[in-house]
C-alpha cells in the first residue's frame, strides 16, 4: 500500500505540473530544432583501404626510423601486422603537413582573423580534429574520415591522404630486399657499360691490326681499359659469390697489365686473348647479375609494404552533421527527464516550505 501511495503521489506531481513540463519539453525542443537550422553543413569523406604485403621484417623499422614513429609502435617489431604500419604512416606528422601544403587548408582552418598568426603546428592540430583513421582489428581494413564543409574537399583530401601515403611508402620503405635490389641494379648498369667498352676494344684491334709474324707486338694503352668495379662494402653484398669470382678475375687481368700506363711491346696473341678473355669474362658476369637482378625484384616484391584502395572518396551529396532528426529526438528526450526532474525538486521544496510554516505558525498564537 505505501509504495502505491508513493506512485501516486509521484503522478499527482506530474499532473500538477504537466504544463511547465511541457513546456519545458517545448522550449528546448525548438531551440534544437534551431540549432541544427542556423549550424554549418559538414561533409564526410571516406576511403577505405586493405594492407597488401609487408609480412616480412625491414618495412617496419624502414618507415618508422625515416618518419620518426619508432615511439608510436612501442616496440611491436616484427609482430606489428600491415595495417598498424600503414596506421604508423598515416598519423605521422610528415604526412599531415604534406596533405595541408597541397590543399592549402591553412586557409581553411583559420577563416576567422587571430590575434596570434597560426602556425603549421597549429595546423597539424586542426587537421587531426577534420581527418580520422580507423582500423578494423578483425578485417584489417583501414578508414579513412575527412570532415569539412565543402563536400570537394572533403573528397579530395581523402583521396590526397592515400596518394600521399603511397608516395612516401615508395620514398621511405628501403628494405633488405631493396636495398639488394639497388644493389645489384647498379652492378649491372657498370657491367654493361663494361662489356660494351670490352666490345668496343675487341672490334678496334680487329679493325686496325693483323695479326702476323711481321708485327708480332703492339704497345697497349692501359688508359683506355676500365677495371669492373668491385663491391661497395657500404651498399651491401651480391648474394651469390660467383659473380664476384668472375669480377675479381676480369681485376686481376686488368691489375697484370697495369704496371705502367703502357705496356709496350705486348704480343698481339696475348693481347687478343686478353680481349677475348675480358669480354667472356663480362659477359658471364652480367649475365649471372641479369638473373640476380631478376630474383631481387621478386623479393622486393614479396616486402614490400603497400595497400589496395578498396572505396575511393566520392563527393558527398548528404550532409553529415548536423544531424537534425537524431539531434532533435535526443533533445526531446533529455529535456524531458530534465523537466520532470525539476518538477519533483520544486515539488520537494514546495513541501519543506510547506511543513516549515506549520511548525512556525502555532508559535506565533497568542497565549503560547
Amino acid at each position: 500500500m505505501e509504495e502505491q501511495a508513493n506512485i501516486l503521489d509521484y503522478w499527482r506531481t506530474l499532473m500538477k505540473r504537466k504544463f511547465s513540463i511541457a513546456a519545458t519539453v517545448f522550449v528546448l525542443t525548438v531551440v534544437a530544432i534551431i540549432a541544427t537550422l542556423v549550424w554549418p553543413k559538414t561533409y564526410r569523406g571516406e576511403v577505405i583501404l586493405m594492407p597488401v604485403g609487408g609480412a616480412k621484417d625491414g618495412g617496419l623499422a624502414a618507415i618508422t626510423s625515416q618518419l620518426g614513429l619508432g615511439s608510436l609502435l612501442g616496440g611491436m617489431g616484427k609482430a606489428a601486422s600491415s595495417s598498424s604500419q600503414l596506421m604508423a604512416v598515416l598519423k605521422s606528422r610528415s604526412l599531415a603537413e604534406e596533405v595541408i601544403g597541397k590543399f592549402d587548408l591553412m586557409k581553411v582552418f583559420f577563416l576567422e582573423p587571430r590575434k596570434k598568426v597560426p602556425t603549421l603546428e597549429d595546423a597539424v592540430e586542426a587537421f587531426s580534429s577534420h581527418v580520422k583513421f580507423a582500423e578494423d582489428k578483425k578485417s584489417q581494413l583501414i578508414i579513412i574520415h575527412t570532415v569539412f564543409r565543402d563536400p570537394k574537399l572533403a573528397a579530395d583530401v581523402a583521396n590526397g591522404i592515400v596518394e600521399r601515403l603511397q608516395t612516401d611508402l615508395q620514398k621511405y620503405t628501403f628494405t633488405t630486399a631493396k636495398r639488394n635490389r639497388v644493389f645489384i641494379e647498379g652492378q649491372l648498369e657498370r657491367n654493361k657499360a663494361d662489356l660494351l667498352e670490352a666490345g668496343k676494344a675487341l672490334s678496334g684491334f680487329y679493325s686496325e691490326n693483323k695479326i702476323s709474324n711481321v708485327r708480332p707486338s703492339v704497345d697497349v694503352d692501359l688508359s683506355v681499359t676500365r677495371p669492373v668495379a668491385e663491391p661497395s662494402p657500404d651498399r651491401g653484398s651480391v648474394p651469390e659469390g660467383s659473380v664476384k669470382d668472375l669480377q675479381k678475375k676480369a681485376a686481376e687481368i686488368d691489375e697484370k697489365l697495369k704496371g705502367s700506363q703502357t705496356v709496350r711491346d705486348v704480343p698481339q696473341q696475348v693481347y687478343l686473348q686478353y680481349l677475348t678473355l675480358r669480354r667472356d669474362l663480362l659477359a658471364q658476369v652480367n649475365a649471372l647479375l641479369t638473373q640476380q637482378y631478376e630474383m631481387a625484384k621478386i623479393e622486393e616484391s614479396k616486402e614490400d609494404l603497400t595497400f589496395q584502395v578498396i572505396d575511393s572518396a566520392r563527393v558527398p551529396i548528404n550532409r553529415y552533421k548536423p544531424k537534425r532528426t537524431q539531434t532533435v529526438v535526443v533533445c526531446f528526450v533529455a529535456s524531458f527527464f530534465i523537466a520532470v526532474v525539476y518538477a519533483f525538486f520544486r515539488e520537494y521544496l514546495d513541501q519543506l516550505r510547506l511543513a516549515e510554516s506549520k511548525r512556525i505558525v502555532p508559535q506565533n498564537q497568542p497565549g503560547s
